[in-house]
């Protein structure tokens, strides 16, 4: 038993750490330089309000990498988001915190991090609403923005 609160007390004291390295800025933000490209989703009228969407690079999204494909996107609840190949070789679900744009975003889009030729799952905005769903960056990701002198931000919307 001790052995266990050890490890949950080191976990959360690394976690601490980290938060206070963003906020004191010695880790490099995720925001710097972005320039955008947009790619857009369908809306379906399914049930779940999943859309689809063609993502024409691969791409990684909480640390699992994904192929290029056409993806079905959907809250699984309030927090939980899947990400499904329709072709049903690749799937992940993924936890997520709100996050609002300042005005609605009228159609549904998916935004990404881009790293030299790296691709990494960002914000979703599944439907016309001004709260969308921002991912986890991964320690991977970390990794690329620490690393890299550019950052991308990549839109992906359907037609």
């Amino acid at each position: 038993m001790y052995e266990v609160r050890k490890l949950v007390s080191a976990v959360g004291f690394e976690l601490a750490v980290v938060a206070a390295l963003l906020v004191i800025g010695l880790i490099p933000s995720m925001h710097a330089q972005e320039s955008n490209v947009e790619v857009k989703a369908r809306p379906t009228t399914s049930i779940t309000g999943a859309v689809q969407v063609s993502i024409p690079f691969q791409f990684s999204a909480d640390g699992v990498t994904l192929d290029a494909g056409t993806y079905s996107v959907a809250m699984t609840n309030e927090r939980g988001l899947v990400i499904q190949n329709v072709s049903g070789k690749q799937s992940i679900v993924v936890l997520t915190n709100a996050v609002e744009s300042g005005s609605p975003v009228i159609s549904p889009k998916l935004v990404f991090h881009k790293y030299g030729d790296q691709y990494f799952l960002t914000q979703t905005w599944l439907g016309r609403s001004d709260t969308g769903r921002q991912l986890f960056a991964s320690s991977e990701e970390l990794k690329w923005a620490r690393d890299s002198r550019n950052e991308e931000l990549i839109m992906v919307a359907g037609k």
